[in-house]
């Protein structure tokens, strides 16, 4: 590109474009091919070039000529420029010698540029007055229309004020000073429908608030000049935007289609249509709301329409830049659904109405005070034009369905919440949300009646269950005081309880989801959010029973009495048995080893926490099944049953009661899976730790005595038949082999048996010598005080302690004390299946035996379900609660299972050493 200079640079001169030279003022155009190529000549004194340039002429000098040749070298205007036109030309084109200054006839104007008269402009005169001189007081012209005084309305010199979506403030709006009187005139009083349409936009355009001069002079009578207070449902000659009775407008039952699941069904799809004007009235037909027309969220087609597939649950939101929204058409839509061939209209809830008396009465839940309308929009950007931007924030459309199975429903409603941005805040990164959903509701009577009904029959049992506990409780404690009884009967409440409301979720949630997922006709939706958060609620609840539950387990576990009872007698030498002094009798007893007690302990606290049931196992598993196969996409609310669904079409929101039911059948079935394979292959083929532990306790020659409540425990019998443990390899092999050919004594407590584990109902009298020892130790003064060579006060009087328990609690089984004695008797029936003892214990004791490891009741390893049930729960209430998906859940909980085992384990070798009086630094 190059730049030059124009031929004749004092005739003309460079264009706007730049690439043009042109005639300067007062030069008229003789030729011009474009470039710089124009041929221009210079006007005689006293003319002026003609307006297009391409003439010089003389102007006007009569009474009406403006004052002749203006400073760009045309004639002036002429006076009184509305109405006087300057002429140029002759009809024929030939150009005048000298410009005219012309007078338009009545109802004519000068146009813009002044050189020709048109029929009063854009200025309509429904005055009947024969001009376009539309002067006060009998005139007055309002926009663009000259009006009577007497047509106009009543507004006298209040502001138009446009109320925004807050229903707080209010912004004087230049749109409705030049368009709401007339408006109301041409539609009142002229039956112009475009202008009732505009008068109908401007009300919606304020949010239908009743108190606002747009709604109010669509309600006024124009006859008496007063706001209708008794609403109609379509007023003769006016557009439809309030309904007459709301309280029954959801109540009809006209919609005759019976709406299908199938998806080949025709009647599975919502035919929504929305009659569409603009902002001035200017009607532009019905369309389908299809392909995103009243969704701001931008989408593909296939993930948009899928909102109108019935019974699909659709939630879409966005975020959307304000710059876009401000370039967005101003449009109005009265909904409609298509039935049979029929337009049913489709009520409006906006939630920013306000009635006479400014209450916002749609924000409620009380339907009997709703006001319904007809007409919205999505954007609005014309009446506060570069002041005011509101927009549709949300819309939620609500589908209710009759509840009689067959697909039928009662007519849905749009319920829209709209927002406002100011302009002056916004900057071209600006953005607000938007959000549209497709509820489906159907009366929840029937879930309400059997989730009550459910909780009450189970609850119920759970109570008689939790009284058999107490009753069991306070046998086995002995004397306790009342409301200690009445605490106990609540922690197991809390147990039963729990264990009640979990079969009540998962049954519940289990069924509902394949009953939802197989259905042809609804007769079944997911619950509603109210529900949602019925079930949420009761989540809660049952977890945090569950919580006490296994607070209560830690509270009867840990501090349980222990004793080991070493059966082994001690080795003794000649040289021993010639010292008859008190330190000869010490050093004998020296000589058992203490190694098997320290070993059996240990054995005791490493199964402490032992589980059936892997955890790390169980969440693996779990994880695998809901996220890597897909259960998790079972969840969803709609009828969908994919478990790896197409990425590019519409995902349904997942239900929480759809993924606490799925997330809980699977981790109980892996649960049971794992508990059946451990009790039946595991234990049997592999290794049972409690078994071993009494296979251990009889090779030690150590017997276990447990008391979990004051008057009951449990008893492992580990004396060995061979008479010593504290031998060789070689004499152990030997013992070994001996009872393998049943060369010598069995195991059993009593004689010629093998049961070596009992439940013991003791008598009061063997609590109380027990607890003396405990007491005299626990009254002497202890100092923890080392000195070197020597045994502390501290550790000589635990090997007392240990000594008199081992003698007091060996000579009561061998039935060597005259006052305390037991009986060995199977329970039973309802005995067992109560877990209670019907007998009651005065001097002598009762061992029952027993399946070989009731004392894992003192163990994690005894109470799987209180586990598995506190995890089961935990995973539903983080997962329901923090939204961070199945793998989050799951990292949760096993932290918090490692947390409380890790605990247990803590808690429990401190009070093995402590009952046991083992060192616990020899705990390992």
């Amino acid at each position: 590109m190059r730049c030059r200079p124009c031929t004749d640079q004092q005739s003309t001169t460079v264009d706007r474009t730049g690439f043009n030279c042109v005639c300067k003022d007062g030069f008229k155009t003789v030729s011009d091919f474009g470039g710089d190529s124009a041929d221009c000549r210079a006007c005689d004194p006293g003319e002026a070039v003609s307006s297009d340039g391409k003439e010089c002429l003389t102007c006007s000098t009569g009474d009406r000529a403006g004052t002749g040749i203006s400073a760009d070298g045309l004639c002036s205007v002429c006076l009184n420029s509305n109405y006087t036109i300057n002429v140029e030309k002759n009809t024929n084109g030939a150009y005048l010698q000298v410009a005219q200054c012309v007078t338009c006839s009545d109802s004519y104007l000068a146009n813009s540029i002044t050189n020709e008269c048109e029929r009063c402009s854009t200025i309509l005169d429904t005055s009947d007055s024969g001009t376009c001189n539309c002067t006060a007081p009998a005139l007055r012209r309002v926009g663009a229309y000259c009006f009577n005084i007497v047509d106009l309305p009543n507004i006298g010199n209040r502001e138009y004020f446009l109320k925004l979506p807050n229903g707080e403030d209010s912004i004087n709006s230049e749109y409705l000073v030049s368009h709401l009187e007339a408006a109301y005139t041409l539609c009142k009083y002229m039956s112009n429908q475009t202008s009732c349409q505009l008068l109908a936009n401007l009300c919606t355009a304020n949010s239908l608030n009743e108190n606002s001069w747009s709604c109010r002079l669509y309600r006024e009578d124009p006859v008496t000049r007063q706001a209708s207070l008794n609403l109609v449902n379509w007023p003769d000659g006016l557009p439809w935007l309030f309904y007459a009775n709301s309280e029954t407008v959801l109540d009809v039952t006209s919609i005759s289609t019976k709406f299908s699941l199938d998806k080949d069904s025709p009647d599975n799809t919502i035919k929504l249509y929305v009659a569409i004007y603009t902002i001035n009235g200017t009607y532009l037909g019905i369309q389908n709301v299809r392909n995103g027309r009243i969704q701001l969220c931008p989408n593909t087609y296939e993930k948009l329409n899928a909102a109108w597939s019935f019974g699909t649950a659709y939630e879409q939101s966005c975020t959307l830049y304000t710059d876009d929204l401000l370039k967005l058409e101003t449009l109005f839509f009265d909904p409609y659904l298509l039935y049979e061939g029929n337009l049913y209209p489709i009520p409006v809830l906006i939630t920013n109405y306000q009635d006479l008396n400014d209450a916002s009465v749609n924000k409620g839940d009380n339907q009997a005070s709703w006001q319904f309308t007809r007409r919205f929009f999505l954007v609005e950007n014309v009446l506060l034009a570069g002041s005011i931007l509101t927009y549709l924030s949300d819309m939620s459309l609500f589908v209710r369905l009759v509840d009689n199975g067959d697909g039928s429903i009662y007519p849905p409603y749009l319920k829209i919440t709209y927002s406002f941005e100011r302009v002056e805040d916004l900057n071209e990164n600006s953005t607000v949300s938007s959000a549209f959903a497709v509820n489906y509701e159907l009366n929840s009577a029937k879930f309400d009646e059997d989730f009550k009904i459910a909780i009450g029959v189970l609850g119920g049992l759970a109570f008689l269950y939790g009284l058999i506990e107490t009753y069991t409780w306070t046998k086995r404690s002995g004397p306790t005081g009342f409301p200690l009884v009445i605490m106990k009967f609540m922690a197991f409440m809390t147990g039963t309880l729990s264990n009640a409301f979990l079969i009540v979720l998962v049954s519940i949630s289990v069924w509902w989801l394949v009953t939802f997922k197989r259905q042809d006709y609804v007769y079944l939706l997911p619950i509603t959010e109210s529900q949602e958060t019925f079930f949420k609620n009761f989540v809660i609840i049952a977890f945090v029973l569950k919580l006490f539950d296994f607070l209560h387990l830690f509270v009867q576990q840990v501090p349980i009495d222990i004793f080991l009872i070493d059966w082994e007698r001690p080795k003794t030498s000649a040289k021993e048995s010639q010292a008859g002094s008190d330190q000869g009798e010490n050093d004998s007893e020296s000589s058992v080893s203490i190694w098997r007690t320290y070993f059996v302990a240990n054995e005791w606290n490493e199964i402490q926490t032992t589980r059936k049931i892997s955890g790390l196992v169980q969440i693996i598993g779990t994880i695998l099944f809901l996220n890597v196969v897909g259960f998790e996409n079972l969840c969803t609310k709609d009828r969908k049953s994919s478990f790896q669904p197409d990425s590019n079409s519409y995902i349904s929101p997942h239900s929480p009661m759809f993924r606490f039911g799925v997330m809980s059948a699977i981790w109980l079935v892996i649960a049971v899976i794992q508990w059946l394979g451990f009790t039946l292959i595991w234990e049997r083929f592999v290794e049972d730790k409690v078994r071993q532990f009494v296979d251990l306790c009889s090779m030690a020659n150590i017997s276990v005595f447990i008391m979990e409540n004051g008057l009951f425990g449990y008893y492992i019998h580990g004396r060995s038949p061979h008479g010593i443990a504290d031998t060789g390899m070689k004499e152990m092999f030997r013992q070994l082999k001996r009872e393998t050919e049943n060369l010598c004594a069995h195991r059993g407590l009593v004689p010629n048996t093998d049961a070596q584990t009992f439940r013991m109902a003791l008598p009061i009298v063997l609590r109380y010598k027990y607890d003396e020892v405990f007491r005299q130790l626990n009254q002497k003064a202890i100092q923890h005080t080392r000195t070197q060579g020597e045994i502390t006060d501290k550790q000589n009087s635990d090997i007392t302690a240990n000594a008199n328990i081992n003698k007091f609690l060996s000579n009561f089984l061998d039935h060597s004390l005259r006052d305390i004695d037991y009986t060995v008797k199977d329970k039973i029936f309802f005995e067992s299946l109560l877990d209670t003892e019907f007998d009651t214990v005065v001097e002598s004791g009762i061992f029952y035996n027993d399946n070989g490891h009731s004392f894992d009741q003192v163990l994690f390893y005894g109470h799987e379900l209180t586990l598995t049930t506190f995890e089961v729960l935990l995973f539903g209430l983080v997962d329901m609660t923090s939204g961070g998906g199945f793998i989050f859940s799951a990292v949760i909980v096993y932290v918090v299972s490692l947390f409380f085992q890790l605990l247990r384990d803590g808690l429990g070798r401190r009070n093995l050493a402590q009952k046991t009086l083992v060192d616990e630094r020899f705990l390992i």
